[in-house]
């Protein structure tokens, strides 16, 4: 994806009036740097599985996880529209930048368990970390893009972190076996710092060329 953002020419085809069509290379420069943020971010954004998993690893009860993954949904639900509504008071960038500090924290709560009475505010801060992540960073995809791209950017961007969720996941697994699941959530936790901090430094919330 790097290379593609950053080194391969292409040549822009015309449609029928002799316009230029939107491409991937001609994508303003912020909103490459945002995939490649998205795309090193999507490698600690693993499945819920992981989580789930961990829950029984500490000691949750079987019947138990239904009702956490049910605190994960509902503070997603509740939380979506406050989040993208809170978004515009102090702007989509940020409000992505506390998403992953969120689940950063989140992970390391999840690396550092030995009880499961922390879980539902795992979970909790689980479906915090995808309501103020999941649809804002659509809306930056949209806020970063010229209004005649808009197709060609979502498209890259879904590209962009679609690629990583097999390989990410299959990572993940080898972390757990080979290491430990303690690894593996202390090792997306960092990922998940580094990934607030290129977004802060090297993203502006404006579109630029």
């Amino acid at each position: 994806v790097i290379i593609l953002l950053i080194w391969l020419k292409e040549i822009k085809p015309r449609d029928n009036t002799g316009k230029p069509i939107p491409s991937f290379k001609g994508l303003t420069g912020n909103l490459k740097k945002f995939i490649v943020v998205a795309f090193v971010f999507a490698f600690a954004n693993i499945s819920y599985a992981f989580f789930l998993t961990r829950a029984q690893q500490v000691g949750a009860p079987a019947y138990i996880i239904p009702l956490l993954y049910m605190i994960y949904t509902i503070a997603y639900a509740a939380l979506a529209y406050p989040a993208g509504r809170y978004s515009e008071q102090i702007g989509t960038k940020k409000l992505i930048v506390i998403g992953y500090v969120i689940y950063a924290i989140t992970s390391l709560l999840f690396a550092f368990l030995r009880t499961p009475y922390l879980l539902p505010l795992g979970f909790l801060l689980f479906g915090c970390f995808y309501a103020a992540v999941d649809t804002n960073s659509r809306i930056f995809v949209s806020q970063l893009s010229r209004e005649n791209e808009r197709g060609t950017a979502y498209g890259a961007y879904h590209t962009g972190v679609g690629i990583t969720a097999l390989p990410a996941n299959i990572l993940a697994g080898f972390i757990w076996d080979k290491f430990s699941a303690q690894s593996l959530f202390v090792i997306i936790s960092i990922i998940a710092v580094i990934s607030a901090g290129l977004l802060t430094f090297m993203v502006s919330q404006h579109s630029g060329e």
